[in-house]
């Protein structure tokens, strides 16, 4: 399977089944994107990292698809702070092949969530969408 590269993004269709799919945005025609929060619909420790992983998929490929993904830790005066961010342009593909997008921050202790905007264009027509994932609580003892 072909892989479409970006920066600290890669496609893994092994990877889809273990993806929480928590929103379609719709489009025109009435056709549909699922954008999926993977690793439970929250981030992951890995050690010296938190990791944030998306999973797209298109029935009918835009012309133009714009995603950033970001990790973002709630601050002490209760607004989210980004500590990472990734942005991938390549064009989704269907349920046999998404588009896998992954982001990693330096692991800290605090509230964290998954951030994921997107911009395209399907039919000449502009669609615009963004989500959050589930929040996860890192300790200290998690970040080695």
């Amino acid at each position: 399977m072909p892989t479409k590269m970006g920066s600290m993004a890669y496609v893994s269709a092994a990877l889809l089944p273990a993806m929480a799919t928590v929103s379609c945005y719709p489009v025109a025609s009435g056709k549909s994107r699922d954008l999926g929060f993977a690793l439970g619909g929250k981030p992951r420790v890995t050690g010296t990292s938190i990791l944030g992983q998306v999973g797209v998929v298109c029935d009918i490929p835009p012309s133009r698809h714009y995603l950033t993904l970001t990790l973002e830790r709630r601050t002490s005066e209760g607004r989210w702070d980004e500590q990472a961010s990734v942005r991938e342009t390549a064009i989704p593909g269907d349920e046999g092949d998404p588009l896998i997008v992954q982001v990693l921050a330096p692991c800290e202790p605090g509230l964290w969530r998954v951030g994921a905007y997107v911009i395209g264009l399907l039919h000449g027509k502009e669609f615009e969408f963004s989500d959050s994932s589930y929040e996860r609580v890192v300790s200290k003892r998690e970040c080695r």
